[in-house]
């Protein structure tokens, strides 16, 4: 019994002492790693064209002083993605001990116009700009009242009523935003002119996920029917929309 409670022990002081080594030795490796050698030689930046690249690597708070294995990327892309004019970053490690950071910076995808002076929104409603001038290009939201205090960073539906948000968010999601001019937005109703400059009388905000499908199966037979010209689209005028033609 004395001899197996020491063979015992023995093996107990072995293990020890090699998790005890064992320790030491990631210990050593840790403290390793973390030596000035290690730290990040350059930090490349690019995607950016309007936000200065200063103002990135400001909000990064990545230096050559940091750590290149240690790095938190998702925390670094979470800093810079908080920048108004930045869709998204990524962070990308290049050796020898580079750091590059990609940036996609967001688009102007509408406007609303607000005294004097447009604000360009985004496609997920940010306000990322303003501008002097109309751009032609882009989708005119109309309507919108109490938007007087509105600047960059915000979103467009904080500003609309529920009534109009029903129709912007669905408008905002996917690919609708870019099948229309404009779209006039009022208290109980909307009306919309399409890419072809068609008018539409989108009628109340009732079923608008729906009429929006609609609407869509619609444009496409615009689109296949090029022997005549549509000149609008009336949503509500009884129990089916009714095209008209020129």
């Amino acid at each position: 019994m004395k001899r197996k409670r020491r063979s015992k022990r023995k093996r107990q002081i072995k293990y020890g002492r090699i998790l005890i080594a064992l320790i030491l030795v990631l210990g050593l490796i840790f403290a390793f790693l973390h030596l000035p050698i290690f730290n990040i030689r350059n930090i490349v930046i690019n995607g950016n064209s309007k936000v200065e690249s200063s103002t990135i690597l400001a909000t990064s708070n990545l230096t050559t002083k940091d750590n290149f294995i240690f790095i938190d990327k998702e925390e670094v892309e979470k800093r810079i993605s908080s920048i108004t004019f930045i869709d998204y970053a990524k962070i990308k490690r290049s050796l020898p001990l580079n750091v590059i950071i990609d940036v996609v910076e967001r688009k102007p995808a509408s406007t609303i116009q607000v005294s004097n002076k447009y604000f360009l929104i985004d496609k997920y409603g940010v306000v990322i700009d303003e501008s002097d001038t109309l751009m032609l290009n882009l989708l005119l939201i109309k309507g919108i009242e109490k938007i007087d205090n509105i600047k960059l960073g915000d979103k467009i539906f904080d500003f609309a009523s529920e009534e109009q948000n029903k129709l912007l968010n669905e408008i905002y999601d996917g690919e609708s935003l870019f099948k229309f001019k404009n779209i006039n937005l009022e208290e109980n109703k909307a009306e919309l002119v399409l890419y072809n400059d068609v008018f539409v009388a989108f009628g109340s905000y009732n079923n608008v996920e729906y009429k929006l499908k609609v609407l869509d199966q619609m444009i496409l037979s615009i689109e296949d029917d090029t022997s005549r010209k549509a000149s609008m689209i009336l949503m509500e005028e009884g129990p089916d929309p009714v095209l008209v033609y020129e």
